[in-house]
């Protein structure tokens, strides 16, 4: 459903205006992930970004140990890919639904993506302080 899309893109994407909004809506495309799925591998060419629509997402990371361990999690409405697509490479993180539950997302592609982000100053400014502050995070649980 459209609007309800274009719901959760208002939440990610607050300073976008009616009409980014509506075009944004119609670049998304939807997929549903069975319980323990990968969504996004590390190392992975980084090319979507993702808005969690329902159920939740979990970010793996590997500890200095060689570890894996559930770093935050990514609930519904919050989205993932940003740092990836901001700063260019591959996926910095491993991304997959919880063992005991399905994840619904839509994602958009690089070039919509940034498409969004050029022209809107504001949502570029967010998303690039969403980024930082996911980054100083896994930094800081990685230790």
């Amino acid at each position: 459903d459209g609007e309800i899309f274009e719901e959760y893109l208002a939440k990610a994407f607050p300073s976008l205006t009616q009409q980014q909004l509506i075009w944004a809506t119609s670049k998304l495309e939807y997929h549903k992930y069975p319980a323990g799925s990968i969504i996004v591998r590390k190392g992975e060419p980084a090319n979507k970004f993702y808005l969690v629509i329902e159920g939740r997402a979990e970010v793996v990371l590997t500890s200095e140990k060689g570890e894996d361990f559930i770093s935050t999690h990514i609930e519904s409405g919050q989205h993932f890919g940003e740092i990836e697509l901001l700063r260019g490479g591959n996926n910095i993180a491993t991304i997959r639904t919880p063992l005991n539950q399905t994840t619904e997302v839509a994602t958009l592609d690089k070039d919509s993506f940034t498409r969004l982000i050029t022209e809107s100053e504001p949502t570029k400014r967010e998303i690039r302080a969403v980024a930082e502050q996911r980054l100083k995070e896994n930094v800081e649980n990685n230790r």
